[in-house]
């Protein structure tokens, strides 16, 4: 692990690294930020999750419940562990850029992976690459294994149960979305905005490109 510090902070791209760490050391410090960016986020889990408070340079803090919102604004003024906190977030954003949601459970799980992977390592001279090989393995079987417990969601009401969870139990705004992904189908895209006004709404518009979508108004 390498990191370039001058008296003020961060140096210049071209200048060398002065703080060298190695193996156990390395690894500790990258621990140490991967723990306190997955302990942030895993207080916001499942619908029964806490908020957090998030302090804003100049305006009033952000309180939320979002796993990707408190990720993205977790940072260490010890840069070593601000590695791990890197490292990890990049977990969270996949997951956020390629399904949208669940990036908490994904932040809690790739600590998990990081965790044991730590103690492997301390434990025992093992090969490295075996190691990666055996996470992949076993992440592979993990995915099959949801795969056959997984069920289809076709009904309305299973819509609107699937966007209640994901929104902490707003009823009321639940069932406005799955009205909405009933009417558009699979191929509609929907706008959420936020709205200036105490009322959720839904405003379906068709002759557009895409030729149907639909934008959402919460409060």
């Amino acid at each position: 692990m390498l990191s370039r510090f001058g008296r003020s902070g961060w140096t210049g791209v071209r200048s060398f690294a002065n703080d060298i760490r190695f193996g156990a050391e390395a690894r500790c410090l990258l621990m140490q930020g991967v723990n306190v960016l997955a302990n942030a986020v895993a207080t916001t889990l499942g619908p029964k999750g806490r908020n957090v408070l998030i302090e804003q340079l100049l305006i009033s803090p952000r309180i939320t419940k979002d796993g990707i919102t408190v990720a993205n604004n977790v940072q260490l003024g010890n840069r070593r562990q601000d590695m791990g906190v890197q490292l990890l977030r990049q977990a969270t954003n996949n997951t956020n850029n390629k399904v949208g949601d669940g990036t908490t459970t994904a932040t809690i799980l790739a600590r998990g992976i990081a965790c044991q992977g730590m103690h492997v390592l301390r434990q025992s001279k093992v090969n490295v690459q075996l190691l990666r090989e055996g996470i992949l393995e076993g992440s592979r079987a993990v995915c099959d294994a949801l795969g056959e417990m997984s069920q289809s969601v076709d009904t309305i009401g299973q819509v609107e149960a699937v966007a209640k969870v994901a929104l902490n139990g707003d009823e009321r705004l639940a069932e406005l979305i799955g009205d909405v992904i009933l009417e558009l189908g699979d191929s509609g895209v929907i706008l959420l905005k936020e709205s200036h006004s105490p009322i959720d709404e839904a405003k379906i518009q068709e002759g557009s490109n895409p030729s149907l979508r639909a934008t959402v108004r919460h409060s």
